[in-house]
């Protein structure tokens, strides 16, 4: 069932991946599920960014920034949220408020501080996840 209400939130954003944009980063609650929050920047800017990296810059990308971050910044919220990467972008479910907004504040600062962007990436590109 996750899947499939994964996969809905997808189909639901896909429109606006296509046309080069990024996520507002807009939290969702859904009665008796949680808080839902999709984050996806395609833009050109951050796109030349990704390439200039190498990276994919979708979801696989996504997840690993925002794990390295947290675990910086906030390493208790990684219990409190669920990292979906199985698509174009990354999306996040908690049951937390306080978690998910942590979560959003970071991509916001990822999407919009390209120093910050830089630190993160460096530090997860130690990982050997980031794709």
């Amino acid at each position: 069932m996750k899947h499939i209400f994964f996969f809905t939130l997808m189909v639901i954003s896909t429109a606006t991946w296509s046309q080069g944009e990024r996520s507002d980063l807009k939290i969702t609650y859904i009665e008796g599920r949680g808080y839902y929050l999709n984050v996806y920047d395609f833009s050109p800017g951050m796109m030349k960014v990704m390439n200039e990296k190498g990276l994919l810059g979708g979801g696989p990308t996504w997840v690993v920034l925002i794990e390295t971050t947290l675990q910086v910044e906030f390493p208790s919220t990684l219990k409190l949220i669920e990292l979906d990467d199985e698509s174009d972008d990354l999306q996040v479910r908690s049951r937390s408020k306080e978690s998910i907004t942590k979560v959003q504040k970071i991509a916001s600062r990822l999407m919009n501080e390209r120093a910050y962007l830089l630190k993160y990436i460096e530090l997860a590109s130690k990982s050997g996840r980031l794709e």
